[in-house]
Parts: C-alpha cells; structure tokens; sequence
C-alpha cells in the first residue's frame, strides 16, 4: 500500500466486514475467566494499597508513598487495559471501532 498523503491514510478502509458475532470456544472461556479475575484482583488490591495509605496516616512514609505512586498507575492499567486486552485476545478481529 502507497499513500500519497495523510488523507488517504485517515481513509484508508479494508475489505474485512465488522464481525457481527463472536464464535467462542472451551479455551476462550478459560481465558475469559482468567482475564476477569486478573482485572478483579488487580482492582481491588491497588484499591486497598491506596485506601489503606489515605485512612492510616501513621504509614505515609517515603516508602509507602513510592508504593501508592506505583499502585495507581497498576490501578489504571487493571481498569482500562486489561479489559481491552481481553476483548482483543478472544476475539480475532479488532470489535471496538474503527
């Protein structure tokens, strides 16, 4: 493919069809499990990481304040990537727009 200029790269359409429905299989539903659980255990544990550093002012010390500034960026990442991650992994075309 040659584009000439960035309008035709905005343009750009292929000739797949966006899928209408999703074929699943045993090992989709493993993985689906395993996805949900990874994002809940990821949720609530920086949840707690946090929460706990918010209400316990005794334990807000250098150290613990470099645990909460990772635990919230893992927040984030257990919020919105995984999610999009797992759409992606069981399904074998891109459903999520154009």
């Amino acid at each position: 493919m040659n584009f000439t200029n960035i309008n035709e790269i905005a343009t750009h359409k292929t000739d797949q069809p966006i899928p209408t429905s999703v074929e699943w299989e045993t090992s989709d539903s493993f993985l689906l499990v395993v996805f949900i659980l990874l994002g809940l255990a990821i949720v609530a544990g920086n949840s707690l990481v946090i929460l706990t550093w918010i209400v316990d002012k005794s334990i807000r010390t250098p150290s613990n304040v470099l645990l909460v500034a990772l635990a919230v960026p893992d927040l984030i990442i257990g919020l919105f990537c995984i999610p999009v991650l797992a759409i992606k992994q069981l399904t074998t075309t891109w459903i999520l727009g154009n």
